[in-house]
């Protein structure tokens, strides 16, 4: 058995898992990505969807990031989150408001944290 050379940090969530994803862009189109078990896949323009390897009981983190090769950075936004269901989060890049793809060159970086462990709902606080 190999020793845990990074263990876990402290977390509130329990049973957490995530996934990162970088995803490069060509014209109209996902030129290629990295993540390993999931899938993503372009939509519509500004539009994909990302899918996880299960269902999960909630996400509990999104963290996007873009790096531009022209032009301004784009919004990411999750638009549908059916992650308990199927494992599926819709988000879009945005300008404006308007889903809108990013250019040729772009890279997003993704990271999803999510925990597919009902004890999450004992923590949800009603304020």
């Amino acid at each position: 058995m190999q020793p845990d050379l990074f263990p876990p940090g402290n977390t509130n969530v329990p049973s957490p898992d995530h996934f990162d994803v970088v995803a490069t862009f060509g014209t109209a189109a996902i030129a290629n990505y990295f993540g390993l078990a999931v899938k993503l896949v372009r939509n519509d323009a500004g539009n994909f969807t990302l899918t996880l390897p299960q269902p999960y009981r909630r996400v509990t983190r999104f963290a996007p990031a873009m790096q531009v090769a022209t032009g301004t950075p784009l919004a990411v936004v999750i638009k549908t989150d059916t992650v308990a269901t199927n494992g599926k989060l819709v988000i879009e890049t945005r300008s404006g408001g308007t889903p809108t793809d990013p250019a040729s060159g772009d890279k997003l970086y993704l990271t999803v944290g999510v925990s597919r462990d009902m004890l999450l709902d004992r923590y949800v606080q009603v304020p």
